[in-house]
């Protein structure tokens, strides 16, 4: 399928996804498994979620583990220091600087978080990288209107 949309999601939507059956989290993954998306994450993402799943939800582990087989997300190499420092000065988050960086590097359409505190709105980073930063719901409205 030519122009699929390549989309870095973070652990935050992951999560979110696992959690709820019914919510547009678990859309965006579905689109990813449906080939209509190209899910993309950081090793850094994987470990994320699976460490957070491990501690807070250990019986949504298979399902994670399911998701990632159903959807094949492309793992994106993790970013140089060099480039999470830059980030991190735009961000002002280490952590979220590196996933900033990580996004940046697998070159996606858009990054989709629920990051509210570093990386939603912040018009900064939008200008830095040459992606766009989308909440779940922005990144469907701009799914839906592309369709049509």
């Amino acid at each position: 399928m030519a122009n699929v949309p390549r989309v870095f999601v973070d652990t935050s939507v992951f999560f979110a996804a696992l959690w709820s059956e019914s919510s547009g989290f678990r859309l965006i993954l579905k689109l990813g498994e449906s080939g209509l998306i190209r899910i993309l994450v950081s090793r850094r993402v994987l470990d994320e979620a699976e460490g957070v799943l491990k501690r807070k939800a250990q019986d949504l582990l298979p399902a994670f583990a399911l998701f990632l087989e159903r959807c094949v997300p492309e793992i994106s190499p993790t970013a140089s220091s060099k480039d999470v420092l830059r980030l991190e000065k735009v961000v002002g988050h280490p952590g979220d600087a590196q996933i900033a960086a990580d996004a940046e590097r697998a070159t996606p359409m858009c990054l989709v978080t629920l990051d509210k505190a570093h990386l939603l709105g912040n018009h900064k980073l939008a200008a830095e990288v040459g992606y766009k930063v989308l909440s779940p719901g922005d990144f469907l409205s701009w799914f839906r209107e592309s369709l049509l």
